[in-house]
């Protein structure tokens, strides 16, 4: 529950402890105890201190943008936060939202203050037909993964945003994916049956 709530947004320790202890029944005393432990462990990330101190994710949001994120998410008003939480639950019912979308929802002003604060992640799909971008959650991706690997997440990124192009975008006469699953399991099955030293070979060259 910890994670779930600092995954969404940096929440400051006075909402993180509230939610805990309201949560789990739980006295003042165990709940500071509780993200003490989680902190040292690494459930969570934290900056600042005493009551200035922010929790969040630290996979999906750096440091350097956290308060400026925490002020801007503070600075929203009743219709913001709706138009925010609007777009939320499309992007967790689609994965993978154009970019013209994401702005329809939010209002180019509010969309690009979320964007800089590290709130959305944009990736863009270029063809003879033009550049087109994508917003998805930082959540979709690097929720629990290891920073080392942001590479494998990036191209990651960049296949969901070319195959929700090719899905919503892509003009009929170049071609439109209309059978996503049967698509991927043909991706997938292709990798599965290139010989092992091909696809070492094939891997090495490119690299």
């Amino acid at each position: 529950m910890l994670a779930e709530l600092t995954s969404a947004a940096p929440a400051d320790q006075k909402t993180v402890r509230e939610f805990i202890s309201d949560e789990f029944k739980l006295p003042s005393q165990r709940t500071a105890d509780l993200l003490e432990r989680s902190e040292t462990i690494g459930f969570v990330d934290s900056e600042g201190k005493d009551t200035d101190k922010l929790y969040f994710n630290g996979n999906l949001f750096r440091r350097e943008n956290i308060a400026k994120a925490k002020k801007v998410l503070d600075s929203l008003s009743t219709t913001d936060a709706t138009k925010v939480s609007e777009l939320d639950q499309t992007l967790d019912t689609k994965g993978c939202v154009a970019i013209a979308e994401a702005e329809q929802i939010l209002g180019d002003g509010l969309f690009s203050k979320l964007k800089s604060a590290g709130m959305y992640d944009l990736s863009h799909v270029t063809n003879p037909n033009g550049e087109f971008g994508f917003v998805t959650k930082p959540s979709a991706f690097h929720k629990f993964n290891d920073p080392l690997v942001d590479d494998a997440f990036d191209l990651a990124k960049a296949l969901v945003s070319a195959l929700s192009y090719g899905m919503t975008q892509s003009v009929p006469g170049r071609g439109r994916i209309m059978a996503l699953g049967a698509l991927l399991r043909k991706l997938i099955t292709g990798i599965r049956s290139v010989p092992r030293r091909r696809l070492e070979k094939t891997t090495k060259s490119s690299s």
